[in-house]
């Protein structure tokens, strides 16, 4: 006897916060677009999805499971009731910043058999193959710009001129204050195409587990785990436990063990950008 199982589900959430309020008449503030001030939003929109689909079966005596189980998750920035200061009274009041998603592969191949073995004998094994990708992607242009920056450069006939350059030095663009206007969407400034990430993970993993009862009230269990990382090479790992039950309702346990987890691909590859000015 064969059973197909399959499972998933989609989710999606908004969030809303808010950051500090722009005061008027500051280089972060357009009177004419807010002339009271502002307080800009951060929103975020997440999307969950997963399916796992498998068959469950019999081989002689073991119990056998195969299965492919999908996920992904993404999160994307959308900044509300702000502004990118340097395009001045032309800036758009919304931006798409950007964000970042996560999606992971798994196949699982398991194999499961009791023995008739002193108090009963459990026997466990399978392989493991995951694939993994994280992405950065950058959001709208004006989300991260700043376009009141610019290169100095000097003429054949000796003249300097400044011509407008993202990522030039020198500022072109001030607020009532004197202070140069900063770029990009006020409260998050939008991940750019340098903070872009698209990176692949492989794991291949297979692991062998036994669980005895010696008796009525005593286990012994043991485990091997070996991994091996397209990023981080192999891993061997074991563990080793032990329960005694001193009534029905009482029990001692022990475990030792070893372990290995590799940095995420969010830990390794997360990057964003932001600037502070200081004394102008």
């Amino acid at each position: 006897v064969s059973e197909l199982y399959v499972f998933g589900g989609l989710n999606y959430r908004k969030g809303e916060a808010a950051g500090f309020y722009r005061l008027p008449f500051q280089e972060r503030t357009v009177t004419d677009i807010y002339p009271n001030g502002f307080l800009p939003e951060i929103h975020s929109n997440i999307f969950d999805q997963s399916l796992g689909a498998g068959l469950r079966s019999k081989v002689g005596a073991w119990n056998v499971d195969f299965s492919n189980t999908y996920g992904k998750n993404s999160f994307q920035y959308q900044i509300e009731n702000t502004l990118n200061a340097s395009l001045e009274s032309s800036s758009p009041t919304s931006f798409n910043s950007g964000g970042f998603s996560f999606t992971q592969n798994t196949t699982n191949l398991d194999f499961q058999r009791l023995f008739d073995v002193a108090a009963g004998l459990n026997i466990a094994f399978g392989a493991e193959y995951r694939l993994e990708n994280y992405e950065i992607v950058a959001g709208e242009e004006a989300s991260y710009a700043n376009y009141g920056l610019a290169s100095e450069y000097t003429t054949t006939q000796g003249d300097t001129v400044l011509i407008p350059d993202l990522t030039g030095p020198v500022n072109t663009v001030f607020g009532p204050n004197g202070s140069a206007r900063p770029g990009g969407a006020q409260v998050f400034p939008g991940f750019s195409p340098k903070n872009e990430v698209n990176a692949f993970r492989n794991n291949i993993a297979a692991y062998l587990d036994a669980e005895i009862d010696i008796t009525d009230a005593f286990l012994f269990g043991a485990a091997l785990r070996f991994e091996n990382y397209s990023d981080f090479g192999s891993t061997l790992n074991w563990k080793a436990t032990t329960r005694y039950k001193l009534t029905d309702n009482i029990s001692v346990r022990g475990t030792a063990s070893t372990g290995f987890r590799a940095p995420s691909l969010h830990q390794l590859h997360f990057n964003s950008t932001s600037t502070i000015f200081v004394d102008g």
